[in-house]
């Protein structure tokens, strides 16, 4: 299996990931996106689907470019290099398995492929998004957000319905069910409450964590 079959799957999910995205943010770089970049509003349930579709494809693509990371290091390289090969990729593994980020997709993908619940939604009507652990109050003459810390600093209200919302993800593990909620943190840094619930935003982290997992891989063999 050429190296080129790697950059091929990558290149792939970067596709799908670009078709998240409204249209006139598609031409854009990773680092030039931001929330305001990435909403979009459903106007069909047919559009909702087709969204939905390219998730699914763009979080398998992901976990297809990681096996085939693996599957270079067993079969294509030299004892030498499969063994700082294997170091290396443990080390990220470790990353895979503890970043609540990347967790999250990992589940997400489980959740797509072996489960009926689905972990994407539209918003409602009005809709208060806000850190974990906030009290929202709707009062007569407002909206009284209240919490300690950081739960209560970042307020986001969405008016429009049809905005594209990440879900907790249920998976079955064990014969138990399992629920993994959003991510609150990414590779040390804390992700603010609409970061969490936007899946462009969410898949955007992910994909440059494996990008720049392919550059250093590369160094390497």
């Amino acid at each position: 299996m050429p190296i080129k079959e790697i950059n091929r799957t990558l290149t792939k999910a970067i596709r799908t990931y670009k078709q998240l995205l409204p249209i006139t943010s598609r031409q854009l770089s990773l680092d030039q996106l931001t929330t305001k970049n990435v909403i979009a509003h459903s106007m069909n349930d047919k559009t909702f689907d087709k969204f939905t579709d390219n998730w699914e494809d763009f979080i398998n693509n992901l976990d297809k470019f990681w096996n085939l990371l693996n599957a270079y290091k067993e079969h294509f390289v030299d004892d030498v290099k499969k063994e700082k090969l294997k170091g290396y990729l443990g080390n990220v593994n470790g990353a895979r398995t503890s970043d609540d980020l990347l967790i999250y997709l990992d589940k997400a993908r489980n959740n797509s492929q072996h489960t009926l619940w689905r972990h994407l939604r539209e918003s409602r009507p009005m809709e208060v998004i806000t850190g974990h652990g906030a009290t929202i109050t709707f009062e007569s003459n407002g909206i009284k957000v209240t919490g300690e810390g950081d739960a209560a600093k970042e307020v986001n209200i969405l008016i429009k319905p049809g905005i594209f919302l990440l879900n907790q993800v249920k998976v079955i593990e064990g014969k138990k069910e399992i629920e993994y909620d959003l991510p609150k943190n990414h590779l040390g840094t804390s992700l603010k409450p609409m970061e969490r619930v936007l899946p462009q935003i969410v898949g955007k982290l992910g994909l440059e964590f494996y990008q720049n997992i392919f550059i250093e891989f590369k160094k390497r063999i």
